[in-house]
């Protein structure tokens, strides 16, 4: 199975079942005994842990030959992040609960996002590749 889940899908609500998650490796950070990688599809990021208390040595050593744009799959359970910082949690729905016209002052800066040009991209090249199939175009 490619995948159960995709990067951007998971919540506290998953916390608990296994799930198996494909992308490429965005960032990561060993600090010897830990390693966070940030894994990234279309749909968004997760960030996986491991550590030398919970993943097998075999997969920790691994996790640790990483590199960024590094295609990988893996499969594991959720947990939930130890520390959080609800103050976060809670400016972010202030901010967009304010009102529509902020975010349409700043559509500027969505246009410029990676997740909105992949999107974009996609929808063009799908556009461009029905419309040579409508003309009868062979993809060579």
């Amino acid at each position: 199975m490619l995948r159960t889940h995709n990067c951007g899908a998971l919540n506290e609500s998953h916390t608990g079942t296994e799930v198996v998650l494909s992308g490429w490796v965005h960032k990561m950070r060993d600090k010897g005994f830990i390693v966070w990688v940030d894994l990234r599809d279309r749909y968004g990021v997760t960030q996986l842990v491991f550590d030398e208390e919970r993943s097998p040595e075999t997969v920790f050593k691994q996790a640790q030959t990483l590199g960024r744009e590094y295609v990988i799959q893996v499969k594991g359970a959720v947990i939930e992040r130890e520390s959080k910082n609800p103050e976060f949690l809670r400016e972010i729905s202030k901010s967009l609960s304010k009102n529509c016209s902020y975010s349409m002052q700043r559509r500027h800066r969505r246009l410029r996002s990676k997740t909105f040009r992949m999107e974009g991209t996609n929808c063009v090249c799908n556009t461009v590749t029905s419309i040579f199939d409508g003309h009868r175009f062979a993809t060579i």
